[in-house]
């Protein structure tokens, strides 16, 4: 036996849900008998299929009237998500279908549209403000002499601009403007970057207090913005300078926050340990990890965290002993804390200059020393042995002398015996 219940969404069939076969009671021999030929007469291979067979579920009568409103159920449900799904689909390509008409209205539209948060964060700005923007302003001399001086321009009927306004004058004409009011555009630091206004291209006419006011408001928006734009770039191409100067830097240098979590670091530091940063950055606390207490640096860690500028004695650092990948390196290590303008510590930077090879050079030197001083306490052991052996020589030959005639032959053999000890001493060193 088998069941099956069809998935309807707005009276269409869209799909069937459909259960695995099933008994109503366990099979006999002669339904066993008649799978076997069938598998026999399509060619499938007996013993698996015949498994297969054992395998299937054995349901009485009454317990699959409950299976199939189940059935029936899991359709209905998978109906109603499909239903939603498919509501919630049209709706948000309405929604696009709405913000691209938006768009393409606020774009094609002579006016400058700003868009702003509660909180005047200005999160857009229509693509018209390129006009006000790089305008060569040298032919309209009038017009900028009064901007510079910070006055605003009202002009009631465009034929009443005075005679040094003619170049203003013909360009309003060709524009077909008849009347209009404008400001200029001030930033923080007093510089003029530009002006903005109103015209009417239908009428002459007078222009109140409250559109003024409008326009300075907009105004005041667009420097807003412009300046916010331009302390954004500044920004970022300052970060970009810092994090090239830190990471492109010999130095390795390591950034923690308050709790001492390690934040991030420079390519230096990776190839300091010959390990990757995300085996560290994240995990490692240096607050918190043995090897530090173990050296004796907690106390210079802590004094970092308290404002302190300091530089440890010159460790050896065993990255395998905090459990972290890594070389063995002896390093001059530096600590200072990054404080705001709250004198708040909000974090902490290490930079490590490696002097493994240093150590190392020096510890050869101290050996070669040692080396040497061996070597001269042995050379000095056998002259002094020598020099014993000439005394007793001479001592030998001094008692036996009785004149001049004797002392000289005396002194001429002893020449001779340390002769020969010279010699026999030169050929055991070759």
């Amino acid at each position: 036996m088998g069941s099956s219940s069809p998935v309807l969404i707005e009276g269409e069939h869209l799909a069937t849900v459909f259960t695995g076969q099933f008994f109503y009671s366990p099979p006999n021999e002669e339904i066993e008998d008649f799978f076997k030929k069938q598998a026999q007469s399509f060619g499938f291979e007996e013993e698996s299929y015949m498994a297969a067979f054992r395998d299937i579920p054995v349901f009485p009568k009454e317990k699959y009237k409950a299976m199939l409103d189940v059935l029936v159920n899991f359709a209905q449900l998978l109906s109603k998500i499909g239903l939603t799904q498919l509501q919630e689909l049209d709706r948000q390509k309405e929604v696009r279908a709405s913000k691209e008409r938006y768009r393409l209205m606020v774009q094609a539209s002579p006016d400058i549209t700003l868009l702003q948060k509660q909180d005047g964060q200005t999160i857009y700005i229509s693509p018209q403000i390129e006009m006000l923007q790089d305008l060569d302003t040298s032919i309209f001399s009038w017009w900028m002499d009064q901007l510079h001086n910070g006055k605003k321009i009202v002009i009631r009927n465009i034929e009443d601009l005075p005679p040094e306004a003619a170049a203003e004058k013909e360009s309003f004409k060709v524009q077909g403007i008849k009347s209009l009011i404008v400001v200029p555009l001030w930033s923080k630091d007093q510089q003029l970057w530009g002006f903005m206004g109103f015209d009417d291209t239908e009428t002459t006419r007078e222009w109140n207090r409250y559109e003024i006011e409008a326009l300075q408001i907009v105004g005041g928006m667009i420097i807003s913005y412009l300046e916010r734009k331009q302390a954004e770039a500044l920004l970022s191409a300052s970060e970009k300078r810092y994090h090239a100067l830190v990471d492109q830097s010999p130095i390795a240098y390591e950034v923690y926050d308050a709790n001492g979590l390690q934040l991030k670091v420079n390519s230096a530091f990776e190839n300091l340990w010959s390990m990757k940063s995300e085996d560290n950055v994240g995990k490692f606390n240096v607050r918190t990890d043995p090897q530090i207490e173990t050296l004796g640096l907690c106390s210079f860690i802590e004094s970092a965290f308290t404002g302190e500028s300091v530089e440890l004695p010159e460790v050896e650092w065993d990255p395998g002993k905090s459990g972290y990948p890594g070389r063995a390196r002896w390093l001059k290590t530096r600590i200072y804390p990054l404080i705001d303008e709250l004198k708040t510590i909000t974090n902490i930077v290490i930079t490590h200059e490696d002097i493994t090879d240093r150590r190392q050079a020096q510890e050869q030197i101290q050996k070669d020393l040692k080396e040497k001083e061996v070597m001269l306490k042995e050379i000095h052991h056998r002259v002094k042995n020598n020099m014993n052996v000439v005394t007793s020589l001479l001592n030998l030959q001094a008692n036996r002398i009785e004149n001049k005639e004797e002392a000289l032959a005396a002194f001429e053999e002893s020449c001779s015996r340390i002769f020969s000890m010279a010699l026999v001493q030169f050929w055991i060193e070759e």
